[in-house]
């Protein structure tokens, strides 16, 4: 039973699970040192959630899309370890644990996301930049739904990623060429 729909036990069905997002962050340069920088800011993601569930015949479909705002707290640091490299940190999130954040007065869901990554970075000339960067999100949302059907359960939902990704670059400035 999905939203009141039933589907038949041992019925074959396609599911869909997305959750695309745009996001726009804007910092502030709070510290400069010699070696040292560090950023605070603001960021916004506008998240598009989205869940179905099909027969493989196409006959009954469920689905359910929400689209809505996920205001973040940014942080970025640079540290110039010599002339040639210097390491990168940057990170946005939110615990969103309370109405004020997740807009919840009558639930208690929690939601979160931490999207971090450091970076090395290497100056290879005036026109060149390499880095190795290591980048970690993690989010979700756990809480019970307002709207509850005791027949189709508790409405209770937990839903969580974790990802990791290694990558390397070269970061070319064009002004030099």
């Amino acid at each position: 039973m999905v939203d009141n729909v039933a589907f038949a036990a041992g019925t074959s069905l396609q599911f869909v699970s997305s959750f695309p997002y745009y996001r726009g962050t804007y910092l502030w340069e709070t510290w400069v040192a010699d070696r040292y920088a560090l950023y605070l800011g603001l960021g916004l993601q506008i998240r598009n959630a989205k869940t179905e569930f099909m027969t493989l015949d196409g006959e009954t479909l469920v689905s359910n899309r929400d689209v809505g705002p996920v205001p973040l707290l940014a942080l970025a640091m640079n540290y110039r370890l010599t002339q040639r490299f210097a390491l990168e940190f940057e990170a946005e999130g939110n615990h969103a644990s309370s109405a004020i954040f997740n807009g919840d007065e009558e639930g208690e869901p929690t939601g979160a996301l931490l999207d971090a990554s450091l970076k090395l970075t290497a100056q290879i000339n005036r026109r060149f930049r390499a880095f190795g960067s290591l980048r970690s999100i993690s989010g979700g949302s756990r809480g019970t739904a307002r709207d509850q059907d005791p027949e189709t359960g508790d409405g209770f939902s937990s839903n969580w990623i974790d990802l990791a990704a290694f990558s390397i670059g070269l970061v070319a400035n064009l002004d030099a060429f």
